[in-house]
């Protein structure tokens, strides 16, 4: 009486899609994408306005329920520029890769609305209550002028920078 067994031998790897790259705040950049299957390991490097590599502890994995999950990680930048990132590696647990080099980018910069002060000293008030945040409002207070023009000097002494006075 003879016997056997049989092995299955996991060979496919990994289905990656929706790679992205995105600036949800500051000049931090996120870098997400799916998978159809768990995965034990990433590699995805940042170049260009600076330099790093992300890996698995890097990234959150959420189960969306289908079989397949989503990765997020956020690299905390400190410069302004684009950020590219590469998906080199992303690994199932039979060490079947299924990056093919998945890449995207994000131009990040301090200061969104372009009018010199950085974001984060214009910071998410709206002080001329016009619904657009300080940061994103090229006219801060209102006063039908610039903010590149009144800048972040306090002319009047009154402890208000210009760009935030009405009577600077």
């Amino acid at each position: 009486s003879s016997q056997s067994d049989s092995v299955s031998v996991d060979t496919t790897a990994p289905t990656i899609s929706s790679f992205g790259v995105a600036n949800p705040s500051s000049q931090n950049v996120e870098v997400s994408f799916d998978s159809d299957e768990q995965l034990s390991t990433i590699d995805v490097s940042i170049s260009t306005a600076e330099s790093a590599t992300l890996t698995k502890s890097d990234f959150t994995e959420s189960n969306k329920g289908d079989g397949t999950y989503t990765y997020t990680a956020t690299y905390s930048g400190s410069t302004d520029g684009t950020y590219d990132a590469t998906l080199n590696t992303a690994e199932d647990a039979a060490s079947n890769d299924g990056a093919s080099s998945q890449s995207d980018s994000v131009s990040v910069s301090n200061d969104s609305d372009g009018d010199g002060i950085p974001n984060t000293k214009e910071g998410t008030a709206d002080a001329d209550g016009d619904g657009t945040p300080n940061y994103l409002d090229t006219d801060s207070d209102g006063d039908s002028i610039p903010d590149s023009i009144e800048g972040t000097a306090d002319d009047d002494g009154d402890g208000t920078p210009n760009y935030l006075d009405t009577d600077s």
